[in-house]
């Protein structure tokens, strides 16, 4: 008897060792892909420029309401269910091509592990209107809709209000060389998102793939495969992982709070064709369930409702109101306030006019706006 007591002692203590080893080795085989996630992604910074050249640019942006919408995204994120299941890095391990913040409508992926078109956007008439965590009033009370708000503001005769800023400088040349898939570079201050944008032919295709082309479960930052290289669509989608480590989107849920938002109302978008100033719009929790993802809208009337129902739902005031003929950029990552829940950030693509401009430099200090870093 006491033969066998210390035969299954022993096999006890190689089983809880083979265990903690094992568990040794997944830890550090993550800590390890992590490291190599950040050297990969540092190592491609040598093409940005965050600092600008000496030429100080002007940029019109849109007013500011002194009340916004009050939004209702803090409300919607108030759920603690525990998600499906998360993989090492933080995303959603659900095997069906959404885990970088990729919305999904439930219905089985295609053969390729593809999210079909038409969950992700895909045609102009994806978008139903109210499908939103929170729809906005109909009865015209909204800012910017009842009058609160002008989309610009007059003032001294000029609308809206001007910032002065650096534009980053990227090398598009070098990194299209490394990797042709390149379409543009997002950046912005004080966090770690400034990394290059791809477009793949299958948003699959970059989940687990980083810009050099090794498996890494970081992925890459992608556009959605159904828009336009070009960024010419009503509505731009990139998607990233939300990291544990804290690279890639995980810093897009700073936007839930209003103080960050405050100071930091911009973004800057990078192309090898345009630079753009991304004004912050809007920004809350919504389920992949949720219509907060489309390319495109049938008509006018229907756009307008999808904004409003995202100005409705943020998780601070929104004090900015597109115009008709301005563009959309969403950025979409995990998050895991309850099961396939997703953090998205809305901001407006303002095309920034490379040319010095002088004139800023006469205008009134209250007409200026300063809160964007890299004008400093």
């Amino acid at each position: 008897m006491r033969s066998f007591t210390r035969i299954l002692t022993a096999c006890m203590i190689i089983l809880c060792m083979g265990v903690a080893g094992y568990s040794g080795y997944k830890i550090l085989s993550k800590m390890l892909e992590y490291r190599r996630g950040d050297n990969t992604y540092q190592a491609l910074e040598k093409h940005i420029d965050t600092e600008g050249g000496e030429e100080v640019v002007t940029v019109r942006v849109h007013a500011r309401s002194t009340e916004g919408e009050p939004g209702t995204g803090a409300a919607a994120a108030e759920s603690t269910a525990v998600p499906d299941g998360t993989d090492a890095a933080g995303t959603q391990n659900r095997g069906d091509g959404s885990a970088a913040g990729e919305p999904s409508s439930g219905t089985a992926s295609d053969s390729t592990g593809e999210v079909p078109a038409d969950q992700t956007g895909g045609s102009p008439d994806t978008y139903e209107g109210g499908h939103g965590a929170a729809a906005a009033p109909e009865d015209g009370t909204m800012s910017g809709q009842g009058g609160t708000m002008d989309a610009w503001a007059e003032k001294g005769g000029e609308q809206g209000k001007t910032l002065q800023i650096r534009v980053p400088q990227v090398d598009f040349d070098a990194l299209l060389k490394e990797n042709p898939d390149t379409v543009g570079w997002i950046f912005c201050p004080d966090t770690h998102i400034n990394y290059p944008v791809v477009q793949g032919r299958t948003n699959d295709d970059y989940l687990h793939t980083m810009f050099n082309g090794e498996y890494n479960s970081a992925g890459t930052l992608f556009l959605d495969k159904g828009n336009e290289r070009d960024f010419t669509d009503a509505n731009s989608i990139i998607y990233g992982h939300h990291m544990r480590n804290g690279s890639m989107f995980h810093d897009l849920i700073k936007y839930k709070d209003k103080e960050f938002f405050e100071t930091h109302p911009y973004m800057i978008f990078l192309t090898p064709e345009k630079s753009y100033l991304v004004e912050v719009l809007s920004a809350f929790v919504s389920s992949v369930y949720d219509n907060c993802w489309p390319l495109g809208f049938r008509s006018e009337e229907e756009r307008e409702k999808w904004i409003r129902d995202i100005r409705y739902q943020s998780d601070f005031p929104s004090v900015i109101m597109p115009l008709p003929e301005d563009r959309i950029l969403t950025l979409s990552t995990c998050t895991y306030e309850f099961s396939e829940a997703r953090y998205v950030v809305y901001g407006i693509l303002t095309e920034i006019e490379q040319q010095q401009s002088r004139a800023a430099e006469n205008e009134s200090p209250e007409n200026r706006e300063t809160e964007m870093q890299p004008a400093e």
